[in-house]
C-alpha cells in the first residue's frame, strides 16, 4: 500500500481528527519480534504475520514518521526503557508547554 493510501485511510477513519502527538517507538522488526516473543505469552496473529509483512509496516511507519514533523516524533526503541520513556515523557512537556 502507498503511504497516500495510508494517510487517506487513516484521515477517514478519524473524521480528519489529527493527535497532537504520534511517538512512533522505532525498533528492528526482527528484533521487535524477538522481544514479543521473549514474553512468554501466545503470539498474536499480528506477531504471526512474516518478518517481511512487518518489514513493509515498519518502513510504512517510518516514511509517516518523516512525513510529518510537527506531530511524530521517533524513538529508538532499542534504548533501555528508561531512556525511552524518559525521552518520550521530556517530549510530551515539552509540547504542553507550548
Amino acid at each position: 500500500i502507498e503511504i497516500e493510501t495510508v494517510w487517506n485511510i487513516c484521515n477517514l477513519a478519524t473524521a480528519g481528527t489529527v493527535p497532537d502527538l504520534v511517538i512512533f517507538l522505532d525498533i528492528n522488526p526482527e528484533k521487535g519480534l524477538k522481544r514479543a516473543a521473549s514474553r512468554g505469552e501466545e503470539s498474536s496473529a499480528f506477531e504471526k504475520e512474516k518478518l517481511e509483512y512487518h518489514e513493509k509496516v515498519h518502513e510504512g511507519f517510518r516514511k509517516m514518521a518523516r512525513s510529518d514533523l510537527d506531530h511524530w516524533i521517533t524513538i529508538n526503541a532499542m534504548l533501555p526503557e528508561k531512556e525511552v520513556c524518559q525521552i518520550a515523557f521530556e517530549e510530551i512537556l515539552r509540547r504542553i508547554k507550548k
